[in-house]
Formats: structure tokens, sequence, C-alpha cells
């Protein structure tokens, strides 16, 4: 479905499966594993480690929307516990993240500290959700109740936000590989990084809204919901 949408079809070419397919391939089954494993499901949340860890791997492009679907996962905990849920999604990103570091590192070598391909950055990474996921599994088990939120997402929070502050420009993405004449010269001629007008504008909008009409048709013909139940996982099938 990813490969006739227009905004990926117009940089494309037939027959040629552009890398933007397999990223969002990667993403949503990232993203798919969460909603799973959202009901305390073990096996399914590896699966989702495993599936961010491969998309990061390819492209850290992915990076952002991998931490997000974790974050899901992370909000889920102030409700249930399902620290070994996300003990396991951590342990598959980092299972994959790792063995690619070892096996293909960057050019400059495994200490190089590459934002655009894995590198140790991403190793970094992985590894602190890892460590971060296995004291969360001590914490559910022995903090009082009424400390579970906070420690929790001080135990998450903390490790990743010290990581960001180790290497900034992990969140300035292509701003933080180029000069900013280059960097505006090189989007300058991208024609998927132009706003769209008028009927291109129209064009590239219409998948996403038939999208969200859909989902939203469906879950109120299934369980008239409220509108926070239009992101529960059930509408998933």
């Amino acid at each position: 479905a990813a490969a006739v949408l227009p905004a990926l079809a117009a940089i494309a070419l037939p027959g040629v499966v552009h890398y933007h397919i397999a990223l969002l391939v990667f993403i949503a089954l990232t993203v798919g594993f969460v909603l799973r494993a959202l009901r305390g499901d073990v096996g399914l949340g590896f699966m989702a480690g495993l599936a961010g860890g491969f998309g990061i791997w390819m492209t850290p492009e992915t990076m952002p929307f991998v931490l997000m679907a974790y974050a899901g996962l992370a909000l889920r905990w102030l409700y249930a516990r399902n620290a070994t849920t996300i003990l396991a999604t951590a342990a598959g990103c980092f299972d994959v993240i790792g063995i690619a570091f070892f096996i293909d590192p960057p050019a400059g070598g495994y200490g190089d500290p590459e934002i655009d391909r894995l590198s140790i950055v991403y190793f970094s990474m992985a590894l602190v959700l890892l460590v971060s996921a296995a004291v969360l599994t001590r914490v559910q088990a022995r903090a009082p109740a009424r400390l579970r939120g906070p420690l929790g997402l001080a135990v998450l929070g903390v490790p990743l936000a010290a990581w960001i502050a180790t290497y900034p420009v992990v969140i300035e993405g292509p701003s933080g590989l180029l000069p900013p004449d280059q960097l505006k010269a090189m989007f300058g001629v991208i024609t998927e990084q132009l706003p769209p007008r008028g009927r291109e504008l129209i064009v590239f909008l219409l998948p996403g809204l038939w999208a969200v009409l859909y989902a939203a048709q469906r879950a109120w013909a299934e369980r008239r919901p409220g509108l926070a139940d239009l992101a529960a996982p059930e509408l998933l099938g």
C-alpha cells in the first residue's frame, strides 16, 4: 500500500522499491508489535525490539519513530506492571543493534560517532534502553506504589536524556551534518522536501485523510467510543 502513495511514487520509479518503503515497513512493524504488546505480551515486545533494531540498522531516520513507539510501552507502565515486556523490547533492540554494530562498524572504526549510520551513538542508545529496562523491573518489584510512577519515568527518562546530552547532534538530523548554506542548497532541490501547493497538496493529503476517516468510522461502528478510544490497540484487529 505504501508503494502507491503519491508522496512516495513521486520520487520512485515503477518496479523500483525505494528505501523509504522499507523504512515505513520497519516503522509499521515496530508500532504494530508495540500496540499488541500493550496487553503485556513479552514475545510481541521482543518482536517490537527486533523490528526497531533492524529499522535503525537500515537507517537512523527510523530512530525517532522507534523511540516514540517504545515510549508507548513506557506510558503503559504507569497503569500496568509491564516492566518485563519493556525489558524484552529493549533486549530485542539491543540484540540486533549490538550484532549489527559488531559486523558493520563505521568506516572510521567502532569509536567513530557517526549519526547518519549505525555507530557507537546508536549502540550506546540501545545499551541505555536495556540497562534502564532492567532497573525498571527492580523498581516494579520493590518500589512503593505511590513512588512507582515518578521513579519509573526517572529510570527510563534520565539515562536517555544523558544520551542525548552526550550526542546532541543526533536530535538535529541533517542540520547536524551540514553547514546551513549547504543544507539549504541540498534541500532546495529535493522534490519531496518542497512544500506542496494546490493540486499537489490535495493528492498528498488525501491518503492520510482517508485513513483517519476509516479509523474513526470503524471505531464508531464497532464500539460507539469516546474520542480517547480511537487509538486503542483493538482497532487494529
